[in-house]
């Protein structure tokens, strides 16, 4: 019986070794976007991230028995010996059925059953299987779009709402976080080239990953943008005061210049060797963070000092 409670215990470690609030808040704006066009108006519509849970849950187990041989000791469960490779894949197995079945109890959508679908096999094959996506080119371009951008795909598709602001804020998504998920590959560039593990700045080289990413990020901030001029309405209300949109586009074009600044600056200061986070490298994910969950707050129609407080707590936690 103790066996049995550590192995669960194991396996909801290994099914955290990622926050789900840096995966989920991306979904944020696509919430505010559906209830400001009248598709949602009760919390209840909260549901419709349910199936996503055991979703994640079993994708980061996956990367838990992917990663068995190549991460550190204390850094992994499996790794460790603390849970058997055949439990988390039996755990994983039924994590996936809740997911499909939690979907099929909540949703309508034929393409947002075969979203999750999607999302569950990339789940699997970005860190396990032997096509181990993540040990490829296209490892940041998995992660992007798997983890960041499908899950507000699935949600869009229930209401078959694809404007032109939610496409261009869901390419946003992809770009900008198919940056992130490079930068994270330049900072464990070391660490994954001592295991002899194949990532996407291993095989292209610290110097052109770098280059890839802030080409990513001017691309990402430039669809940012565009999805403030074409999500949110003409003119927001402050204390009887319309603050025109191209005001709020002004202020974040600002921020974008002054967090490409930055992080250009950071890298030619290290020579393109980057050994880990630090604000001036992040400051280009936190302005883009900023920027969609200000787009959801605004649609929300919440009051401005609602938003500040929001946005403060934000940057309050150096999670990305």
């Amino acid at each position: 019986m103790n066996e049995l409670f550590k192995s669960f215990v194991m396996t909801y470690r290994a099914s955290r070794s990622l926050k789900y609030g840096g995966y989920f808040i991306t979904i944020l704006p696509f919430i505010a976007i559906l209830y400001y066009n009248g598709f949602i108006n009760s919390p209840w519509a909260l549901l419709y991230l349910l199936p996503l849970v055991p979703a994640f849950a079993g994708g980061f187990m996956w990367n838990a028995i992917g990663d068995a041989d190549k991460d550190p000791k204390s850094k992994n469960p499996v790794t460790q010996g603390l849970i058997s490779v055949k439990f988390l894949y039996v755990t994983i197995a039924v994590l996936y059925l809740l997911s499909i079945l939690f979907l099929l109890l909540i949703y309508t959508s034929f393409a947002s059953l075969m979203a999750l679908l999607l999302l569950l096999l990339l789940a699997a094959i970005y860190s396990g299987f032997k096509l181990r996506m993540k040990e490829s080119i296209l490892g940041p371009v998995v992660a992007s779009f798997g983890f960041f951008v499908l899950p507000s795909i699935m949600l869009l598709a229930e209401f078959n709402y694809f404007s032109l602001g939610t496409v261009t804020l869901l390419v946003g998504l992809f770009v900008i976080y198919f940056a992130h998920e490079i930068k994270h590959t330049i900072i464990e560039y070391d660490l994954d080239l001592s295991f002899d593990c194949r990532t996407f700045a291993v095989i292209v080289g610290k110097k052109n990953a770098n280059i890839i990413e802030y080409a990513s990020i001017i691309l990402g901030f430039i669809f940012l943008t565009a999805s403030i001029y074409y999500l949110l309405p003409n003119s927001y209300m402050i204390s009887n005061y319309y603050i025109p949109t191209v005001y709020v586009m002004g202020v974040f074009i600002i921020f974008f210049a002054l967090s490409l600044f930055s992080t250009l600056f950071y890298g030619f200061k290290t020579q393109f060797d980057q050994k880990g986070d630090v604000i001036l490298n992040m400051l280009p994910y936190i302005a883009s963070r900023t920027c969609y969950i200000t787009i959801g707050l605004f649609l929300l129609n919440l009051p401005m000092l609602i938003i500040i407080l929001a946005l403060w707590l934000l940057f309050t936690d150096k999670y990305l």
